[in-house]
C-alpha cells in the first residue's frame, strides 16, 4: 500500500487530535499536489496507520431488523393470543442495502417521465392502484392537461398528429394494448 493510499485511510477511519488532522490533511494536500513525501513523512504515516490497527478491515456494522408480530404471522393479530415480543431476524448478508419490494417498472416510468423531451415520441405508462394504463404525451398549441380515451378524440384534439405519422402509430399501440387514458400536456409546462 503506498503512502497516499494510507494517508487517505487514516483521514477517513483514525482518531486524531485537532492538531493532528491539520498536519495529516496539509501532508495529504502536499503528496497530490507533489506526488512525494519524505522519508519522516513515511516513517510518521506508517507509525499511524499501523498502530491504530487501519490494515485490518473494518468489521461491518451489524443491524437489527424488527419483524412485527402482525407481520411475521401473516395473519394479523389475534385477540386471544397474549402479546409477544418482538422477532428479531439478523439479515443474510449484514454488510449492504435493506431491499424492499417495489413496482420497479413504475418507478422506472415515472423517471422517463421526468426525462421527457419536447414532441417526443414516446408515450410513457404509469399504472394507478386500479390497474388502469395511463400515458402522456406532450402537444404544442394546447392551453391545459387534456384526458383522450380514444383515437378519435385525439384527432380532435391533437390535428397535426396524422394518421400514419410515427407519433400516431405509437399513441393506437398503446391504446391496443390496454392503455384507457392518454394525458395530453401542453409543451410550455413541460420540467426540462
Amino acid at each position: 500500500m503506498t503512502a497516499k493510499q494510507m494517508l487517505a485511510e487514516i483521514l477517513r477511519r483514525a482518531v486524531l487530535t485537532e492538531r493532528e488532522r491539520e498536519s495529516f490533511e496539509d501532508m495529504y494536500d502536499r503528496i497530490h499536489r507533489f506526488n512525494r513525501c519524505s522519508n519522516a513523512q513515511q516513517a510518521w504515516i506508517e507509525k499511524v496507520y499501523f498502530g491504530q490497527k487501519l490494515d485490518r478491515e473494518e468489521a461491518p456494522a451489524k443491524r437489527r431488523v424488527v419483524v412485527p408480530t402482525w407481520q411475521r404471522d401473516g395473519q394479523g393479530a389475534r385477540a386471544s393470543a397474549p402479546p409477544a415480543a418482538p422477532a428479531v431476524v439478523q439479515p443474510e448478508s449484514p454488510v449492504g442495502p435493506v431491499l424492499v419490494k417495489t413496482n420497479a417498472r413504475q418507478i422506472m416510468l415515472q423517471k422517463q417521465q421526468r426525462r421527457r423531451e419536447s414532441g417526443t415520441f414516446a408515450i410513457p405508462t404509469a399504472t394507478t392502484a386500479k390497474g388502469v394504463q395511463v400515458g402522456y404525451i406532450n402537444y404544442p398549441g394546447i392551453q391545459r392537461e387534456e384526458l383522450v380515451t380514444s383515437l378519435g378524440a385525439l384527432e380532435a384534439l391533437c390535428p397535426r398528429i396524422t394518421p400514419g405519422a410515427k407519433q400516431y402509430e405509437k399513441i393506437a399501440g398503446f391504446f391496443e394494448k390496454g392503455g384507457v387514458v392518454l394525458k395530453v400536456k401542453p409543451l410550455e409546462a413541460q420540467v426540462a
